[in-house]
């Protein structure tokens, strides 16, 4: 993901949390879902990219020109 470094950072801090919450499956420490990885992927990817399309600072640095 290309973007502010704002939108980075909570983006890298969901996919850390999504990571620890499948750990945590991995690990029998609960099992209170059933989505499987790639399905929460592509969310917190379709996320994420729907969030940055409305943030002027990730439009200045995909594009290059400041609004």
């Amino acid at each position: 993901m290309m973007g502010c470094n704002k939108c980075v950072k909570i983006s890298g801090l969901i996919f850390l949390v999504l990571g620890i919450l499948y750990l945590g499956q991995d690990l029998d420490w609960w099992s209170f879902w059933t989505i499987s990885w790639w399905t929460a992927l592509f969310l917190v990817a379709g996320i994420g990219h729907y969030a940055s399309s409305g943030c002027p600072q990730c439009q200045v640095v995909r594009t290059g020109k400041k609004k």
